[in-house]
């Protein structure tokens, strides 16, 4: 059959008309009569004519000299986490320190091993935790939001986020971080000996900055995760820091979102602009931080119990 004769054929199948009587198929709305309905626009098109532009976030700053956009907060020392209060931290120990980095930090140290006296001051500690593009690390992932959290000299607990409107803003933000850590006398964090850590040192080389002294191995690193599993998993149904903070803090979430969310959103604002579901991820950020530090008061008062 000849290319004509099939086409011909093929227009007397497929009429290039609807049959009388019959509707194409649409997608806009109708009464019953077959009048189209006129309906408010989707949520994606309010948000896109009503844009919010990162530096509208609530508690931002873009720093005058390296205009990085910086997130900040301040909490009173007395402010409640669930069942605690933020200074219950503030009542660790060299001695807790020493035990909690040991595996078995429940249990009496053996005579013969010397004590560990480290010279923590517990005001210094600095709480580190990152939203990043990938939950896989790697070389081509990027901690698009870094959280650092603290006491400052007026005694109130500070939060100070860096979020990088682009992935260009990354060495100013890596310069910040090490300003925030360079007179900590440790870093606490939630699994960051195996992803947050790891994942700063690998963009410190990658940007060939040279690593912040609080971050190296050398220093001590408090990784929340492995005591908390230790002391918790046989009486809480998961050991993730959001369900640990109702189990043992008292404190759920509302309106939480997950950090999984994190790469697609922030790849949602780089190709539009519109930081609107940032302010989620920013406030997830956040209650991470405070959590950790509930999460370390929790631990101190049971380590003081069990001294």
């Amino acid at each position: 059959m000849s290319a004509p004769d099939f086409a011909s054929r093929l227009a007397r199948v497929l009429p290039t008309a609807p049959r009388p009587g019959v509707r194409e198929l649409t997608y806009v709305p109708v009464d019953p009569s077959g009048h189209e309905l006129h309906t408010p626009r989707s949520a994606p098109a309010r948000r896109r004519a009503h844009r919010l532009a990162a530096e509208e976030l609530p508690g931002a700053r873009v720093d005058a000299t390296s205009n990085l956009l910086t997130i900040h907060g301040s909490h009173p020392a007395h402010a409640a986490v669930g069942r605690l209060r933020l200074d219950d931290a503030l009542a660790i120990t060299p001695e807790h320190i020493g035990r909690l980095l040991h595996r078995a930090w429940w249990r009496p140290a053996p005579r013969n091993r010397p004590r560990v006296d480290l010279a923590i001051d517990p005001a210094r500690i600095r709480f580190v935790d990152l939203e990043t593009t990938g939950l896989s690390g790697g070389t081509g992932t990027l901690p698009f939001l870094i959280g650092v959290g603290g006491w400052g000299d007026d005694g109130r607990f500070f939060t100070e986020q860096l979020l990088l409107r682009s992935p260009a803003e990354e060495p100013r933000a890596l310069a910040r971080l090490g300003a925030l850590l360079a007179d900590a006398s440790a870093v606490c964090s939630f699994n960051g000996k195996s992803f947050d850590l790891p994942m700063l040192r690998t963009r410190h080389v990658m940007t060939r900055r040279r690593l912040a002294p609080a971050l190296t191995d050398a220093a001590p690193q408090v990784d929340l995760l492995h005591p908390a599993r230790r002391m918790y998993k046989r009486w809480v149904p998961s050991c993730r820091l959001a369900a640990l903070e109702v189990s043992i803090l008292g404190r759920p979430r509302s309106d939480d979102t997950p950090g999984w969310m994190a790469p697609a959103i922030y790849g949602a604002y780089l190709r539009s602009g519109d930081a609107s579901d940032l302010a989620g991820i920013v406030a997830h950020n956040r209650d991470d931080l405070l959590g950790m530090v509930g999460l370390l008061a929790a631990l101190t008062r049971a380590l003081a119990e069990s001294l």
